[in-house]
């Protein structure tokens, strides 16, 4: 990757990890896609490489929730049952999402990662895409949000371990996720998945010190 690619990956990653701070649920989550997304990246085979690039993965990672910034925040942190009109409001934020983003020329298969990424395997998703209908990237979005959603800390459920994000790729592969991106996602040492949780504190504890993030 160019020094011009990384310089911009980590400056978006600032900018998302200040936005993000408004809600403390949301705080760190999209940071903590981009290491997931680093790492899975790691151990995809070689045949995907043309089909999904490094940096394309990693910027969709970080901005794939951007549109959420359109939803109340005690919505998406909302403990109970969503109302209809809420989950609606919620299922509209990849919309958003694309909206804001649509201005950035060439990049158009972030922007399908953006779009796509509530996307299922069995069409029951947001646009009722199914199967290989649904992008690559969006795919492999899929599930490291839904692992990332499992493990990270929310005030309104329970703290998560590792194995329950496994166990729910698991119990979803071949409905919700992609069967073999499940399979290279098991493939990733739990040691380097454990890393991206302590890269995420690190990197929040450093814009803190730095009074970027009060």
């Amino acid at each position: 990757m160019s020094r011009k690619d990384e310089r911009l990956i980590k400056t978006i990653a600032v900018l998302i990890s200040i936005l993000e701070t408004r809600d403390e649920n949301l705080s760190g989550h999209s940071l903590h896609i981009e290491k997931l997304a680093d790492a899975f990246f790691e151990v995809l085979p070689l045949r995907y490489h043309f089909k999904v690039k490094r940096n394309n993965l990693r910027l969709a990672a970080l901005l794939h929730d951007i549109g959420q910034s359109c939803v109340p925040s005690d919505t998406l942190g909302k403990a109970g049952k969503l109302t209809p009109s809420e989950k609606e409001r919620i299922k509209q934020h990849p919309d958003a999402s694309v909206s804001l983003l649509e201005c950035m020329s060439g990049y158009d298969k972030i922007l399908e990662g953006v779009k796509y990424h509530h996307e299922r395997m069995d069409g029951r998703g947001y646009y009722g895409l199914k199967g290989h209908e649904i992008p690559l990237i969006a795919r492999i979005l899929a599930i490291l949000d839904t692992f990332s959603a499992v493990t990270v800390l929310r005030t309104y459920k329970p703290t998560r371990t590792y194995e329950d994000g496994i166990s729910t790729l698991k119990l979803g592969s071949g409905s919700q996720f992609d069967e073999e991106l499940v399979d290279i996602f098991l493939s990733i040492p739990r040691s380097r998945v454990m890393e991206c949780f302590s890269e995420v504190e690190e990197n929040i504890k450093s814009l803190e010190d730095k009074g970027i993030i009060l």
